[in-house]
């Protein structure tokens, strides 16, 4: 919130700080520690949940095919595979349900929430929203359907969806999300937001938060346009 907090900083410094979250998140309190005070690694302290010990499959970038054959299950509990979307336009997001930072999962769906009446109103069925939970344990069908119901009532054009850990985790790794469990059962991850086309392809990719509904708007109105 205070950018001259990091003024007395050098990088490689350890540090303490509290994080406020309310309508938005934001780094308050900010004071050195001695070198010794934290792991030199703090990353290594925490639990992969979506990353594998051996080599996963490779990433997508724009252009790529996304596997057909990829299966989940939505929230009422009925498996679905990325296929099933051939032939329409589809924008994927990840989330978790439990995710307590307003700007990460939070706001995915407040952007997917407004981006939803748009495409349907002008595409109707051709283009769907799909929001896939990186935490099936806890992200269940019933859980998503909760969840769900506080963002939209037209379950027609967005589905929610899990799966099993080991689907889960390919299509993480796909996409290039990276979440972890914390000791205190949080997860810590980053944020994709994926366009894929009729015909299978990738065709945008937003890494990040900092992208509007409008922008999904025109690039669907492009893949479309030229479909």
């Amino acid at each position: 919130a205070d950018s001259s907090m990091t003024a007395p900083l050098e990088p490689g410094d350890a540090v303490q700080f509290r994080l406020a979250v309310g309508d938005s998140a934001s780094i308050i309190a900010v004071r050195p520690l001695p070198d010794t005070a934290v792991a030199r690694n703090p990353a290594r302290t925490t639990t992969p949940i979506t990353s594998a010990d051996t080599e996963g499959p490779q990433m997508l970038q724009e252009g790529d095919r996304v596997p057909a054959g990829l299966t989940l299950v939505n929230q009422a509990s009925e498996s679905l595979q990325i296929g099933d979307y051939r032939g329409q336009t589809l924008v994927l997001t990840f989330i978790y349900t439990r995710c307590p930072l307003p700007n990460y999962c939070p706001l995915m769906s407040k952007q997917f929430a407004a981006l939803q009446p748009q495409l349907r109103e002008r595409y109707g069925e051709e283009a769907q929203l799909l929001s896939i939970s990186f935490d099936p344990a806890y992200d269940t069908p019933q859980v998503l359907r909760e969840y769900a119901s506080k963002y939209t009532d037209r379950l027609d054009t967005w589905t929610f969806a899990t799966g099993d850990s080991t689907q889960v985790q390919r299509a993480t790794e796909l996409f290039g999300v990276s979440a972890r469990k914390t000791a205190e059962d949080e997860i810590t991850h980053n944020l994709t937001t994926a366009l894929i086309g009729p015909e299978g392809r990738v065709r945008r990719l937003w890494r990040g938060n900092d992208w509007a509904p409008a922008d999904v708007q025109q690039a669907v109105a492009r893949v479309v346009g030229s479909s």
